[in-house]
């Protein structure tokens, strides 16, 4: 991680859960992080938590509607003419919304897609070319889930559009990979696949995950111990896949 210590990176949905976990522990390991949400209300008060007065700051809060194309320009564009270019981005913002298929409206599909999905292409296209124009190594990493692998079953409501979007992403990490290393390009892609973590998205729909067992969930401070360790791999490593899951989850 020596690397990245003073470089920039951003996070996508760091006001909670995984993202929030995966902020602390960048700036632990010395990276200046952008934390991007729409709750701004709750990364200023994250950025009074981590930011030590009359030093540099660890962490820029900056309010973003993801869903909103324009919104993620206008982001990157002040990230680097404010701060410098980027050398990791965390696409992690997403949403779950499960129900049952007669329910489904095409408002919800453009909504989970556009979160999960067209949000984190529309910030690697931004962080490829930022990287590649100043010659940085970087690493892009997606949190996906293992719903990008197989189909969850959670009784009686299931995930139609949540699971679509995830196998979505995990392709576009694939073919995203593939593209740079025809190339040559030294730009790491991680597709990062957690099985159930204890989150506030995940006891939204599940509450019962509250009392389950320690084997039966993981939490996000797991997710992000686990990007330290992708990031941390020499230059010649990538680790293009890695799915975390709870001990004893049954899927």
């Amino acid at each position: 991680m020596d690397k990245f210590v003073n470089k920039i990176a951003i996070v996508t949905g760091s006001s909670s859960g995984i993202g929030l976990a995966i902020s602390k522990e960048l700036i632990k390991h010395g990276v200046v992080v952008v934390g991007i949400a729409r709750r701004i209300e709750k990364l200023t008060q994250l950025a009074s938590e981590l930011n030590e007065p009359e030093k540099p700051k660890k962490f820029h809060p900056l309010r973003c509607d993801i869903t909103i194309e324009r919104d993620i320009e206008k982001s990157f564009q002040w990230i680097n003419s404010e701060l410098g270019p980027v050398a990791i981005l965390v696409n992690n913002a997403g949403i779950i919304n499960p129900s049952l298929f007669k329910d489904i409206t095409g408002e919800m599909i453009t909504q989970i897609f556009d979160t999960n999905f067209k949000a984190a292409i529309l910030w690697s296209k931004l962080a490829v070319e930022n990287m590649t124009n100043n010659s940085i190594k970087g690493h892009i990493i997606n949190i996906n889930s293992l719903a990008g692998h197989i189909i969850l079953n959670f009784k009686p409501i299931t995930n139609h559009i949540y699971t679509a979007s995830k196998h979505a992403l995990k392709v576009f990490s694939e073919t995203l990979r593939r593209e740079l290393v025809n190339q040559n390009s030294d730009i790491k892609i991680t597709n990062l696949s957690p099985g159930m973590v204890l989150t506030e998205a995940l006891t939204t729909f599940l509450p019962s995950a509250e009392s389950f067992s320690p084997n039966k969930v993981i939490q996000a401070q797991d997710i992000a111990d686990s990007c330290v360790y992708v990031l941390g791999t020499p230059p010649n490593v990538l680790v293009s896949e890695l799915t975390i899951m709870p001990l004893h989850q049954d899927v």
